[in-house]
């Protein structure tokens, strides 16, 4: 307790708590201490959800940061590219097939043991992102079999999610962007803009692969938000009181 009191953060705190708690359990298990695990009864802190939207000057730089002359950039643009337009996680688009991919249809499955919720969804993607995975796939190594993921290192070895985190990193630093921006920001920035759009929050779910539509709906609160802004620019109240002064 002296050691967690040090972090303030919520977030902080409880990666903290989860490290100590996974350590004290494998003390357990290898007989080093006996009875039960000390963090066990220690609350989580709660935390509100960081969503961000990145506005469409932030998302062009980003999507044409990657060298496409190179394997990596074909890569690296291909995933922005797929992440931005059904808001897929890092770490299911990374242990893709070859087989999950559907050119003709224009889909890509995730399949029960790349999904977080351990579900399988089919997601729907645009024909600009159908080519880029294409383009991605000419450039396999004629050795690499169907077991070799899509979105792999240059070697045919899949990327650890640490792996990308690094390289959007340079991306985000190469154009001079905000530093705090991550490639989870594209998942937030999917969800946002289907629902500015007309998006239904259900088939939202299904798309994210939420368990609970609570999840979900924190997208709908962010709007919500975004509208009431809207609201403030073009109330016809204020624009007829301003006319009149």
């Amino acid at each position: 307790m002296r050691f967690l009191k040090d972090y303030e953060n919520p977030y902080s705190y409880n990666l903290h708590r989860a490290y100590l708690r996974a350590f004290f359990n494998w003390c357990i298990e290898e007989e080093i201490i006996r009875g039960k695990n000390p963090v066990k009864g220690t609350p989580y802190r709660t935390t509100s959800p960081r969503i961000r939207h990145l506005d469409d000057k932030t998302l062009m730089a980003l999507i044409s940061a990657p060298d496409r002359r190179t394997y990596d950039g074909v890569r690296d643009h291909a995933i922005m590219l797929v992440m931005l337009d059904c808001g897929i996680r890092p770490g299911e688009i990374l242990q893709l097939l070859p087989r999950d991919f559907n050119a003709r249809r224009g889909t890509i499955c995730v399949s029960d043991r790349a999904a977080k919720s351990r579900i399988e969804r089919t997601l729907s993607i645009s024909s600009t992102t159908v080519n880029a995975i294409n383009k991605l796939i000419s450039k396999r190594h004629p050795l690499w079999g169907d077991d070799v993921p899509i979105f792999c290192s240059r070697d045919g070895k899949r990327m650890k999610v640490t792996s990308w985190t690094h390289a959007f990193k340079k991306y985000v630093r190469r154009k001079a962007l905000d530093d705090t921006i991550t490639s989870y920001d594209l998942r937030h920035t999917f969800a946002i803009m289907f629902l500015r759009n007309g998006g239904n929050l259900f088939a939202l779910k299904t798309i994210m692969g939420h368990q609970e539509l609570k999840m979900t709906e924190r997208y709908a609160r962010f709007i919500g938000r975004d509208v009431k802004l809207e609201h403030e620019k073009a109330s016809p109240v204020k624009y007829l009181m301003n006319k009149r002064v």
